[in-house]
């Protein structure tokens, strides 16, 4: 399938293509951005949008279905791997504490996207500062 060589070609597949599973998953394998060009039901797979996701960009979370970026055990288990997948989840999940924490442990950077009072606390500072791993 072209997809398999290029993830990007979903775009030009038919909707009925764009909401194959086998299709679609073979495409964000490929290439996170294709999950842009997803039937919106496949957005919303964990499994769709955990290999987009920790597989080739973190970013292209964004086009992740709103239900999973606002799910927080589904954002938790993300930021275990990649911490800058708290940057494109739901903005309600930037004030839990453990997530933050998490999400820093594997990328201090995100600490960019700490709310200022997070930014004022010993903690999250702190393990921003031992980063990766601590």
């Amino acid at each position: 399938a072209a997809v398999k060589q290029d993830g990007l070609a979903l775009q030009f597949a038919s909707s009925e293509l764009r909401a194959n599973y086998d299709i679609v998953l073979a495409a964000v394998e490929q290439d996170a951005w294709s999950l842009e060009f997803a039937e919106e039901e496949l957005t919303a797979d964990a499994t769709i949008v955990k290999a987009a996701v920790l597989g080739t960009d973190v970013a292209a979370f964004e086009h992740a279905h709103e239900s999973l970026r606002k799910d927080r055990d589904f954002v938790y288990s993300l930021v275990q791997s990649d911490g800058m997948a708290l940057a494109q989840a739901d903005e309600a999940l930037l004030s839990d504490l453990k997530l933050m924490l998490e999400a820093l442990k594997n990328d201090p950077l995100v600490l960019e996207y700490a709310l200022p009072e997070q930014r004022a606390d010993r903690e999250v500072v702190s393990t921003a500062v031992a980063g990766n791993g601590a």
